[in-house]
């Protein structure tokens, strides 16, 4: 279960919790999910889409990023198992503001802004000037699947490619 389905099913207890008698509509099912995303590869209905991606990355996979020069290893150990790590770390109002002015400027989000530093920094520290990360998107794009409750995520690689000059 995804974050959008801990949504829609904790909204859904509310709504029965406030009228016992409420009427939930009945959401498309995970299995119809799947079976329409195997339905649209077989019919060749993300060709192009597969097309944009095998152009965009001619290799089988990129390279990961090198280790930064204050690791305290000298390589990646193998993962046994997956964790998360929050950091959570408070901007100062004027910086914020300062920021949401360069971007609106720009005619750009704050989240491009701050895309753009994280590429310079990856860049500077590791000498690299071609970086990918992958952003998670909800995969809800059609109306059929908006209140489908399931693991639906997809991931969206988003190439930075530095420009130097």
């Amino acid at each position: 279960m995804d974050g959008v389905s801990w949504q829609i099913t904790l909204n859904e207890m509310a709504s029965i919790y406030k009228d016992l008698d409420a009427r939930i509509p009945s959401p498309t099912q995970y299995l119809e999910f799947t079976a329409r995303q195997r339905h649209l590869v077989k019919t060749g209905a993300h060709d192009s889409k597969l097309a944009f991606w095998k152009k965009e990355f001619p290799q089988s996979a990129m390279e990961p990023i090198p280790l930064f020069p204050f690791a305290e290893v000298g390589a990646r150990k193998t993962l046994t198992r997956y964790n998360t790590l929050d950091i959570v770390e408070h901007i100062d109002a004027k910086l914020v503001s300062a920021i949401q002015k360069a971007s609106l400027n720009a005619k750009t989000t704050s989240s491009h802004f701050y895309l753009s530093a994280f590429q310079v920094k990856i860049s500077r520290f590791l000498d690299i000037d071609d970086v990918c990360i992958g952003v998670i998107d909800a995969n809800r794009s059609e109306q059929a699947f908006v209140r489908t409750i399931g693991f639906l995520w997809d991931l969206l690689l988003i190439r930075l490619p530095l420009n130097k000059k």
